[in-house]
This record gives C-alpha cells, sequence and structure tokens, in this order.
C-alpha cells in the first residue's frame, strides 16, 4: 500500500479529484504495480472516468489519462 500528499494549489474539487487519481495511478504504475483498484469519494469523477462523455469535457486530457491506466489494468 503506498499514500502521497501534495499541493495543487487552489482549483475545482474536481480537477483536484482528478489529478490525484491520475497521480495515484502514475505512482502505482511506475512501481510495478499492474493490478491497481481505483477508489474515491467522488462520485461524480468515478462515474465519468467509467461511463461518462467526456469528450467535450474541460478536463477531457485527464480523464483520458486515468481511462488509459484502467485500461492497462484490464489486461
Amino acid at each position: 500500500m503506498t499514500g502521497f500528499s501534495g499541493f495543487c494549489g487552489f482549483g475545482l474539487n474536481f480537477l483536484l479529484e482528478l489529478l490525484a487519481i491520475k497521480h495515484g495511478l502514475d505512482v502505482a504504475w511506475d512501481r510495478g504495480h499492474r493490478r491497481i483498484i481505483l477508489q474515491s469519494n467522488s462520485q461524480e469523477a468515478i462515474r465519468l472516468v467509467k461511463e461518462g462523455n467526456y469528450k467535450f469535457h474541460k478536463l477531457d486530457v485527464i480523464i483520458v489519462d486515468v481511462k488509459f491506466f484502467i485500461a492497462l489494468n484490464g489486461r
């Protein structure tokens, strides 16, 4: 089990949730973990990553990165 903390400045909670998810996946992947369980207290972030239409979302770049890790995890 690994954790992290950091300062992202000030922003929307949703943006910070997505950045934390992405960073956590980056850390886990870099440490060699390939079977990752993603948990978040942001239902909106999980919903958007799993099934949402994000193509026109202003945070689509971050969402695409998270979806990429999820796709890799399924292999």
